[in-house]
């Protein structure tokens, strides 16, 4: 029973910076300090670092994240560690960034007990857990100049809608006046 599929384009249209970009399912308003927070997220990173003794492997992973967050993120997000724990490294790109200036298809199938990710056409996870459904979000983690295009379903979200071309989303746009 196959809860839903997106369909979406992202990339990081810049040389600059190699961090993550990915999608959360289940994230609520709130959750970063949450401590009952529960939600999952698929990242994709372009090149390994460590920072502030942080691991930060280079590909796509999945990772749990159960309660709060810390301060800036860097373990729980960054090295999924402390309230993240890690479920798998994708098939297809576990191992191997994303490329500068490139735009990838991501489609994302899930029902409450598989999650499957494509990228381009090729799969890359799936995985069979417990999903929480319907909350889907897209994010960048310390990535400037990502960008992403729902491509499907469209009609049914007010994501990525920016009608005054502040870079804002209006459901969240918090400069009115613009």
């Amino acid at each position: 029973d196959q809860v839903g599929t997106i369909e979406f384009d992202a990339g990081v249209l810049t040389t600059g910076d190699n961090d993550y970009f990915g999608f959360a399912l289940g994230y609520q308003t709130g959750d970063l300090q949450n401590p009952n927070a529960d939600y999952y997220i698929y990242d994709w990173k372009q090149g390994t670092e460590f920072i502030g003794g942080v691991f930060a492997p280079i590909g796509s992973r999945l990772c749990r994240i159960q309660g709060a967050g810390t301060g800036n993120g860097v373990p729980d997000f960054w090295g999924c560690t402390g309230i993240g724990t890690e479920i798998a490294r994708g098939q297809l790109a576990g191992n191997a960034g994303w490329a500068d200036n490139t735009i990838y298809r991501i489609r994302v199938t899930y029902t409450p007990t598989r999650l499957q990710v494509f990228i381009n056409g090729f799969l890359d996870l799936d995985v069979t857990g417990s999903f929480p459904v319907p909350s889907f979000s897209l994010y960048s983690h310390s990535q400037p100049q990502t960008d992403f295009t729902l491509v499907s379903p469209l009609g049914r979200s007010f994501c990525g809608l920016d009608n005054d071309g502040d870079v804002i989303g209006e459901s969240v746009d918090p400069d009115v006046d613009n």
